[in-house]
């Protein structure tokens, strides 16, 4: 199932959230940046719908958010090292923190009885809902854990367009199964504020993570070598790079339109000609191979954690 992010779809119901986001780095910005531009773009006259509060470890790292925020300040507020009271004030908590410290911020005394019962959005690759309990339960066996009073948890990548709202963020089947219906449809909307959601089963979801949230990367090295290209030509490099990402931008309309890959390159070429003299190089040199390496070694990067 994939999901579109309409801005006029009603989050709440017509009731305010409180949203904390435990680890504000490079991906939870994003997704609190894209947060609060869908909520910009949704308000009702003065009403907020969505009220955010982020947390960070260092107060550098407060400072420079605060700064990068700025114009969000109404919406947002940024706690330093106070997980435990972001906790307790929201009713849905997105897990940004590393995964090196997952049981250091699930295992803080008292954080268990803060999470009861409310929605965890977990973003940390390669983490299942099975640790995130086993952290969150410090040591505690399964069956002396209070079912009642479980958080309900689902793990889902979006990547670092959540910023810009054109995140392709993948989530589990499996958690949704654990999710009730009220639960399940606040986060499909939280996240569909992002981009675009899918589901994914469970032996599919590592890759599926990959693809997704390291995807932009790959693409971005692409891309700036095709900049770099026109720019060892002359072209000013502004323009280089306006040009690659609005063609690779236009490309992936193509597909997302119905052609296939092989359908635009078949479009791009004619026999003999300059594209396709260019398209030999490129095949020569094996780029998709290394593409298909480059993911799979990703892939088992994630297994090994």
């Amino acid at each position: 199932m994939v999901v579109t992010h309409p801005i006029t779809r009603s989050l709440v119901q017509r009731r305010e959230h409180v949203i904390a986001i435990l680890g504000c780095g490079k991906l939870g910005t994003a997704i609190l940046r894209g947060l609060l531009d869908a909520e910009q773009n949704i308000s009702v006259g003065d009403h907020r719908k969505l009220k955010i509060i982020a947390c960070v470890r260092r107060a550098e790292s407060a400072t420079k958010l605060q700064s990068t925020l700025a114009s969000y300040k109404d919406s947002v507020v940024v706690l330093t090292n106070d997980n435990m009271t972001a906790a307790s004030q929201a009713d849905v908590i997105v897990l940004g923190c590393k995964s090196g410290v997952l049981h250091e911020v699930l295992g803080e005394a008292g954080m268990r009885e803060s999470l009861s019962g409310k929605l965890v959005i977990s973003i940390l690759a390669g983490a299942t809902e099975g640790q995130i309990r086993m952290a969150l339960s410090n040591g505690q066996s399964a069956s002396s854990v209070n079912k009642e009073i479980e958080p309900q948890i689902i793990c889902a990548i979006p990547n670092v367009a959540s910023a810009v709202r054109q995140s392709m963020t993948v989530v589990s089947k499996v958690d949704r199964a654990s999710l009730t219906p009220e639960n399940f449809a606040l986060a499909s909307d939280i996240l569909a504020r992002l981009g675009w959601v899918v589901e994914l089963d469970e032996n599919h979801l590592n890759m599926g993570f990959i693809l997704s949230a390291a995807g932009p990367a790959y693409i971005a090295v692409m891309l700036e070598a095709l900049a770099s290209a026109a720019v060892s030509s002359g072209v000013p490099r502004e323009y280089a790079l306006q040009m690659a990402a609005r063609t690779m931008q236009g490309t992936a309309e193509l597909i997302l339109g119905g052609d296939s890959p092989a359908k635009v390159t078949e479009n791009v070429c004619t026999p003999l000609g300059c594209s396709e003299k260019g398209l030999k190089v490129i095949q020569q040199g094996n780029l998709s191979g290394i593409l298909v390496n480059a993911l799979q070694e990703a892939e088992r990067a994630i297994v090994k954690r």
